[in-house]
């Protein structure tokens, strides 16, 4: 277990470094989206979810996810295996989208419930 925790720091300082680098922010705009998103899955009442989140400081969290997950995805985007072409997508170093699901799951965030807060 340590092991992994260890890998998760390390990944989330590589990330973050990027990020910085690349500029990579998230708007207010793209966290209540993500609220949004997860409130559909839930069935749950988003300006009753989203006031428990602001209430509680948790959108910051779910803003560092989000531009840590838009530095994974600017990764995936420009990453070019060994014998593969350059393609459009790889060489577009644009802003990276969404996955913001995968990294949260990663750290056990992306449920959220209504009335559900994290410790």
């Amino acid at each position: 277990m340590r092991e992994r925790v260890e890998r998760d720091i390390k990944m989330d300082l590589i990330l973050d470094a990027i990020a910085e680098e690349e500029e990579i922010e998230v708007s207010d705009e793209e966290v209540q989206e993500v609220v949004r998103e997860r409130v559909e899955l839930t069935g749950g009442d988003y300006e009753k979810v989203y006031g428990e989140l602001k209430e509680d400081g948790r959108l910051e969290s779910i803003r560092a996810n989000k531009r840590l997950a838009k530095a994974l995805d600017l990764i995936a985007d420009t990453v070019i295996f060994e014998g593969e072409e350059k393609t459009e997508k790889s060489e577009n170093k644009g802003s990276a989208e969404v996955g913001e699901g995968e990294v949260a799951e990663e750290r056990g965030e992306a449920g959220l419930e209504e009335g559900t807060k994290e410790s």
